[in-house]
């Protein structure tokens, strides 16, 4: 009974007709359209509407300030819709008399969001690197003792994904990830089979493919280098690219034989080497005080987004277009606790996810002209998110929870954010994630044995977890 006493000793109004000031951090919420009919004010979540006689019986809402979900099932459940502003027709969410239960999921108010971005001039080409604009305090590294030391405010954000993984000609996923032995392991599911394809490896991996045939895998050597290897189904050898790189590598595919491949390096700032038409680029400094490593999507040929977190806290972004380097930009958001998980499911749009500073999972987003305010789609999260999309307008996003150390999904659907949904496992590892065809779904992850396991959507259920043995390096 305790959430019933204290629903009622939260509420600021109950009123039957909304003539009042709406107050800081509320919702209104309205029995028919634009705004009419009788009303309630809450200022603080409510699990059930039926205990203030409001059951399902919402059409439209008003909002005072702060984010809020509101949900087709009591307790929070069932399908529900962030809404950061006034919303005339509830029913354009399909929730029109459907409102059970509502959550204050942020404070304060509006959707907002920044001007129009204006590239302006070229300020780097991809041959004449010059300094960048951010200057904050890097930490300091005790090379004697092998860590990074820091105060919390610059504490690293280096928590790498254990396990890549892609589609191959036939449609197969393919993984890879380091095993204890320090070498690459490859993973074919056709087969069932590991198989070894060596290596000296101090991060996991990042494999792209170009063309559906070949995979490229790229790792940190002991010697701090960039390594590569083109796998095409046999065991190729590795291509030593140079460089000081402390964070695993991210490379991303640009275009018709391009790669672009970026890391921190050991002066903290953010480094890139791309493939251009078979050569490899010299090495080239693109500034920056990096405290996570880099995340970088590519929407369009020879365009390349990339996003990390600074020594503020706030994520940050640097991007590639038309052969010259722009930013960098400060995107904001507030003592984020991981690397951003960025897609992209269309020409010039951005989706970026991160872990906030409560352990929520965190949304921002490019729709082709601006940038879109930080969104809380709540959550207790313990690893970065992994988020994918299938088919425009669609994605699928997949964290650790901090309760039973399982894995969760949240989606976009097209018109609203759905979940969480509980998938279960036991996961030591951030999940791995990939879709090799509309409304099928790949996860991978690290078991609590070292081995790899899967989780699969085939478009109507998720089966799983297997395990597919192996030894993965934690």
């Amino acid at each position: 009974m305790r959430g019933i006493s204290y629903l009622f000793g939260s509420l600021i109004a109950l009123t039957v007709f909304a003539s009042t000031q709406v107050a800081a951090q509320s919702i209104t919420l309205y029995r028919d359209g634009s705004y009419s009919g009788a009303s309630r004010t809450l200022t603080e979540s409510v699990p059930g509407l039926g205990t203030i006689g409001f059951n399902n019986e919402a059409s439209s809402a008003r909002v005072g300030a702060g984010v809020w979900e509101l949900c087709e099932d009591p307790d929070h459940g069932g399908r529900c819709q962030i809404i950061t502003e006034d919303q005339p027709r509830l029913g354009v969410f399909n929730l029109n008399d459907r409102v059970s239960s509502v959550r204050l999921v942020g404070g304060g108010g509006g959707s907002g969001g920044p001007p129009v971005i204006d590239l302006g001039p070229t300020d780097l080409s991809e041959t004449e690197p010059t300094e960048p604009g951010i200057t904050f305090q890097p930490p300091r590294i005790t090379r004697e003792a092998g860590v990074i030391e820091a105060p919390d405010a610059l504490a690293n954000l280096i928590t790498p994904e254990l396990i890549s993984c892609t589609t191959h000609a036939d449609r197969a996923p393919n993984c890879f990830a380091a095993g204890e032995d320090g070498a690459l392991w490859h993973y074919d599911r056709r087969f069932a089979s590991w198989q070894s394809l060596s290596g000296s490896l101090t991060s996991p991996p990042d494999c792209v493919t170009m063309d559906g045939s070949t995979i490229d895998c790229f790792v940190r050597s002991t010697d701090n280098s960039l390594r590569h290897m083109r796998y095409d189904g046999s065991l190729g050898s590795w291509e030593n690219l140079g460089g000081q790189i402390t964070t695993p590598p991210e490379c991303v595919v640009s275009g018709p034989n391009r790669i672009d491949c970026l890391a921190r390096g050991t002066d903290n700032a953010l480094w890139h080497r791309g493939l251009r038409s078979g050569s490899w680029t010299a090495w080239q400094s693109l500034g920056g005080v990096l405290r996570s490593k880099p995340e970088c999507v590519s929407w369009g040929e020879g365009r390349v987004d990339c996003f990390v977190i600074g020594t503020d806290g706030a994520m940050h972004h640097r991007w590639l277009s038309a052969g010259n380097w722009y930013g960098w930009e400060s995107l904001g958001g507030h003592a984020l606790r991981s690397a951003p998980s960025c897609t992209s499911w269309g020409p010039n749009r951005i989706d970026c996810f991160v872990r906030g500073a409560d352990s929520s999972l965190q949304h921002k987003w490019w729709n082709g002209s601006r940038w879109g305010g930080w969104e809380d789609l709540i959550g207790r999260i313990t690893t970065p998110p992994n988020c994918v999309s299938w088919e425009p307008n669609r994605i699928d996003c997949f964290a650790r929870f901090i309760e039973g150390e399982n894995m969760q999904h949240r989606w976009w659907d097209g018109s609203s954010w759905r979940g969480w949904q509980n998938l279960g496992g036991r996961l030591t590892s951030t999940p791995e994630c990939v879709s090799r065809a509309a409304n099928v779904i790949n996860c991978y992850s690290r078991t609590t044995r070292g081995a790899l396991q899967i989780k699969r959507w085939d478009g109507t259920r998720w089966f799983g977890w297997d395990d597919l043995g192996g030894n993965i390096r934690e």
